[in-house]
């Protein structure tokens, strides 16, 4: 078996914190290794959580996946073991990529657990801050299958317990609480987060773009260095959450844009013009305007053009 250098670790949205009771990774000879558990998980949706050095540092790819946790807003326990697709870890651990912050070649470095409402599970691979998803499983529910005292030894009841664990994660905020609880109650709480869209992205206007960070509502992370590649290439992704664009003046000087999406706008969006026809083009445009530094986000298909207004954007200078 091919070994790499890799640590497993957890991952779950901000708003929707939950807590890995027991959690292995299993390797085709029987072995195992431990995804780390029994501590709060609201780091966000794909990101790195607990970073526990466990194992050899050389270690066999998983080939399976057996876990139980708890979702603190829907207060419900779910468990699972599922088949990970090795052909597409191990092709894509073996590819590896080029690092964004030095150019050379290196894999990835973690196997992220992202554990959603309504039993969803996402697998993600992760190395120098690029984050690619392969797999996602639904587990079931197993609220009688589970004693209480595996999530605390508080004398506090079930439901108090859940409701200051809550509180805290959401500073003392009740409404968000409840914005988070009715938003799990939903039948498709994720729905959107899963849809891939063959799109690209297009730099206009008046700057020279150097690179782009975009993070996608699945979890993904992607790197493109405008400066090697000149163009986004089109693909499968999911819809566009965060982007970091770094661009350059015409007198040199290098600027840096955070740009965020407003969810309910973009998804909207890509409902609307997306069109399943593979000649059609859809591309998430940004215009800059180098001069006033303003920057305007539209998505576009092959007959229309929708103006993100909602986008919000922040310069920073850095050369």
């Amino acid at each position: 078996m091919d070994k790499y250098e890799w640590l497993p670790t957890e991952s779950a949205h901000k708003d929707f914190p939950m807590q890995i009771i027991k959690g292995d990774f299993i390797f085709k000879d029987g072995n195992s290794i431990y995804i780390p558990d029994h501590r709060l998980i609201e780091n966000g949706w794909g990101e790195i959580g607990s970073q526990h050095i466990v194992g050899e540092d050389l270690k066999p790819l998983p080939e399976a996946l057996v876990i139980a946790w708890f979702s603190f807003v829907e207060n419900k326990f779910y468990l699972g073991e599922f088949e990970l697709p090795m052909e597409i870890i191990s092709k894509l651990f073996k590819k590896g990529l080029e690092s964004p912050f030095d150019g050379k070649q290196t894999t990835y470095k973690y196997i992220i657990v992202g554990l959603g409402l309504k039993g969803t599970i996402s697998i993600w691979l992760s190395g120098d801050g690029i984050v690619k998803e392969v797999a996602q499983f639904d587990a079931e529910e197993a609220d009688e299958e589970v004693d209480w005292r595996h999530i605390t030894l508080s004398d506090l009841e079930r439901e108090q317990y859940i409701d200051q664990t809550l509180l805290l994660s959401f500073n003392g905020d009740e409404k968000k609480v409840e914005k988070a609880r009715k938003h799990a109650s939903q039948e498709n709480p994720w729905e959107g987060y899963r849809i891939k869209y063959d799109w690209s992205i297009d730099i206009a206007g008046t700057a020279k773009p150097l690179s782009i960070w975009s993070s996608t509502f699945n979890g993904e992370k992607e790197y493109i260095n405008y400066e090697k590649d000149k163009v986004c290439i089109k693909a499968e992704r999911s819809v566009p959450k965060s982007m970091i664009l770094n661009w350059q003046s015409s007198e040199g000087k290098k600027y840096s844009t955070d740009i965020s999406f407003n969810t309910g706008e973009i998804f909207k969006a890509f409902d609307k013009l997306y069109n399943s026809d593979p000649d059609d083009t859809l591309q998430l445009q940004i215009e800059i305007d180098a001069s006033s530094y303003s920057l305007e986000t539209y998505l576009i298909n092959s007959k229309y053009t929708l103006a993100l207004q909602k986008t919000k954007t922040e310069v920073f200078s850095y050369a």
